[in-house]
Formats: structure tokens, C-alpha cells, sequence
């Protein structure tokens, strides 16, 4: 009996913790309104908005930088904040198979660029091309379906982890429970009888 008896606290030893990490999970809430509210406690959306501009003003292309007042008057903080968050929220029915895939979608945006600025921004890949050729052809492959879908982009084809993850998780926690529970009765009887 002693060597089912070093087993199972073997398995106690290995589960306690994962399941400690797994239970801190779902009792700590990472939900989608603490994400979106670190996010703007962080002031997310602001810094984004300036490391942009920041790229735009210091980019040696041209049509880049003209992107610039565009993206002032139309990527708004507030703008970005709200995309976020229904993203987030999109995501998180998707996770939990609520929805479909989500996609994040900046329709309103295109209707509202110049077409003078549609083909410079068509022509970025190219200057990119130039200098790394392998990056230019899958940038120029990407920009093509995003502009053929109306400024939409799929994300649930990115996030197919999170899905994955979350699906371990919530299977996860009440396995490893019952598992540890067994082997808690198992110590607990081979202790006992001994």
C-alpha cells in the first residue's frame, strides 16, 4: 500500500497548485468590464493615439504622413475605446459560444476616406515590399482582403487560443477538483488503514 500511498500525494502535490491557480482564476474575475476598465484606467487608448502619430510624423513616407490629419479627425480615443470594448465583448460571447467569430469592423471609416488617399494607402505595401519582400507580400495580401471586406478584420481566426484556453479552463477546474477530491479520499483511507 505505501506505494499507492506516495502516488497519490504525488498527484496531491501536482494538482493542489493547478488547481489553486485554476479556482484564483474564476474567483479573481477576469471579465470583460475589468479589461475594459484597466484599459481605460491606463489610459490605453490616449497612448495608442500617440504612438501613432508619433509613427505617422516620424515615417519617411510621404502617403503615411498624410494619413495623418485623417486619422486626428476620425481615430478618436473615444473612437478607439468603443471599438475595443465591443471587441471585447464580441470576444467574450464568442469564448463561451454565444456568437460567431468576432470581427472588428471600421465601415464608417472608409466611406469617409478621400479616394486619392484609398490608392496611397494601397501603395504602402510596395514601400514596404522594397524593403523586406517576404513582409511587403503578406502585408499587401492582409490590407487587400481588409479593404475588400470594408475596412473589417476577423479576429476570431487570431484568437482561436483564447477559445481553446478558455475551454481547458472551464472543463479544467471541476476535473481537476473531482481528481483531487479522489485523491484526498484515497490518502485519506490508505493513512487511515495503515
Amino acid at each position: 500500500m505505501k506505494p499507492l500511498k506516495w502516488i497519490l500525494i504525488f498527484f496531491f502535490v501536482t494538482l493542489t497548485p493547478l488547481f489553486v491557480l485554476l479556482l484564483s482564476i474564476k474567483v479573481s474575475g477576469v471579465t470583460p468590464t475589468f479589461i475594459k476598465q484597466t484599459l481605460e484606467r491606463r489610459n490605453a487608448y490616449t497612448l495608442l493615439i500617440d504612438e501613432i502619430e508619433t509613427s505617422l510624423k516620424d515615417s519617411k513616407d510621404e502617403s503615411a504622413r498624410e494619413l495623418l490629419p485623417f486619422l486626428k479627425k476620425y481615430v478618436t480615443p473615444q473612437y478607439l475605446q468603443g471599438k475595443t470594448e465591443k471587441l471585447i465583448d464580441d470576444t467574450d460571447s464568442w469564448v463561451k459560444g454565444k456568437a460567431t467569430s468576432p470581427v472588428i469592423s471600421f465601415a464608417e471609416i472608409k466611406k469617409s476616406i478621400p479616394p486619392n488617399l484609398l490608392t496611397e494607402l494601397s501603395s504602402l505595401p510596395k514601400e514596404l515590399e522594397k524593403q523586406s519582400p517576404e513582409e511587403g507580400g503578406r502585408f499587401q495580401k492582409e490590407l487587400d482582403k481588409f479593404v475588400k471586406n470594408d475596412f473589417s478584420f476577423p479576429i476570431g481566426t487570431y484568437l482561436v487560443w483564447i477559445k481553446t484556453l478558455y475551454q481547458v479552463y472551464r472543463f479544467g477546474l471541476p476535473i481537476v477538483g473531482v481528481i483531487l477530491a479522489l485523491v484526498v479520499v484515497g490518502i485519506y483511507y490508505l493513512t487511515s488503514t495503515v
